[in-house]
């Protein structure tokens, strides 16, 4: 997380939509609540938490690219909530992976 917001503290953006691979597990729920603090410097307040897995059901490998398919359509048709979002995953091994999307100036 820290590596992906990085870019966005230095230039002084906020992410007003999160997407991430939580589903309905109290751990990932208590990840989320982490995380959340965590990321406070970027997140803009208030913003828009999508998971898509609470609707689609367990992804797995899939639930980061799922995401930031999710983030880009939205960028693309112009319903993202937000012109900057993050996108996170995780897996049960530990592994974590999260991505920071900027839409593109020219779809603003």
């Amino acid at each position: 997380m820290r590596a992906a917001t990085a870019p966005l503290e230095k230039e002084g953006q906020k992410a007003g939509w999160a997407v991430s691979d939580v589903g309905l597990e109290a751990w990932r729920m208590r990840e989320w609540q982490t995380l959340t603090v965590r990321a406070t410097p970027v997140l803009t307040s208030p913003y828009r938490f999508d998971n898509p897995a609470q609707r689609m059901g367990r992804m797995g490998a899939a639930g980061l690219p799922v995401g930031l398919a999710l983030v880009a359509e939205g960028f693309r048709r112009g319903w993202g909530p937000s012109p900057v979002a993050l996108v996170f995953g995780g897996s049960d091994g530990g592994e974590r992976g999260a991505v920071a999307l900027v839409r593109p100036a020219a779809s603003r």
